[in-house]
């Protein structure tokens, strides 16, 4: 995991320090609530949760309008039925390829987008009877990987979006329990000129 923090941080830092690829991106913000759930084989009928998210978002232009957004991400996930409550706090990296439909010279942009997350759990809550730490009772891994689809409505530099996201590694340390983080949401942002 480390080894592929620092490389990230590598390729990322070269990008931005090329003033070629620094002309194409475009950095911004976001954050709103979401709604998240636990799923797979041994969880029961657990209910959604309504938690929360925010971070920092990159466009890269690829070529044309095809465009690779990323960036970091804080989001609050888990999933509550009765006295069983769980808020793990993830801190993700989302890498989605979109395509930006162009309106009204540039103004609107309609984006569709779909990709994968990496995400690494830093801290939550886990109550069933007694509270516990999420991830340090050796009941869930701290590592997240997944795939996620969406859609951005874009106003110049305003930008609002829904999306959907879900695990596709077992997330439960528990041997015979699988579970899976699924994740809605509905976050606005602003995206800053192109540099």
């Amino acid at each position: 995991m480390k080894n592929i923090a620092k490389v990230s941080l590598l390729v990322v830092t070269l990008l931005i320090g090329s003033n070629s690829f620094a002309q194409d991106f475009k950095f911004g913000f976001k954050f709103g609530p979401n709604f998240s759930n636990l799923k797979g084989d041994n969880t029961g009928d657990l209910n959604a949760k309504v938690g929360f998210q925010a971070g920092a978002t990159v466009d890269y232009n690829v070529k044309n309008n095809w465009f690779c957004l990323s960036g970091l991400e804080y989001t609050i996930k888990g999933a509550k039925d009765g006295d069983f409550k769980a808020n793990p706090m993830y801190i993700q990296m989302p890498v989605h390829a979109a395509y930006k439909f162009q309106k009204k010279d540039g103004y609107i942009r309609l984006v569709p987008r779909a990709g994968l997350h990496l995400g690494v759990g830093v801290g939550g809550k886990l109550k069933n009877g007694v509270e516990t730490d999420f991830f340090d009772d050796n009941a869930y891994k701290r590592f997240d990987f997944g795939f996620g689809v969406g859609f951005d409505f874009e106003i110049k530099n305003c930008v609002a979006s829904i999306g959907y996201d879900r695990s596709l590694v077992n997330i439960s340390d528990v041997s015979g329990v699988k579970q899976y983080n699924s994740n809605c949401y509905l976050t606005i942002g602003y995206k800053f000129k192109y540099y």
